[in-house]
């Protein structure tokens, strides 16, 4: 019984987190960047040992620093 639970949740999951894909691919533009050489193969490298996209990780990547420069945005002009 326990395993048919743990299986249901997981497709459970898969179909929350497709729809959602779904909703960001419908909201996504494409956007065309060249890099140097190196930081291709960088993060060819970090997407293989993630198992993703190499435009996962740049998307993530951007994300990341996007919410810490609002982050540090909103404390400067707090304290200002």
């Amino acid at each position: 019984m326990q395993h048919s639970a743990t299986v249901a949740l997981c497709y459970m999951h898969r179909h929350y987190v497709e729809k959602h894909m779904n909703d960001v691919q419908l909201q996504a533009v494409q956007l065309n960047v060249r890099v140097p050489a190196e930081i291709r193969d960088w993060l060819k490298e970090k997407a293989q040992e993630e198992d993703r996209s190499m435009n996962w990780i740049l998307v993530n990547i951007l994300e990341s620093l996007k919410k810490s420069e609002e982050a540090n945005h909103g404390s400067n002009s707090a304290s200002a």
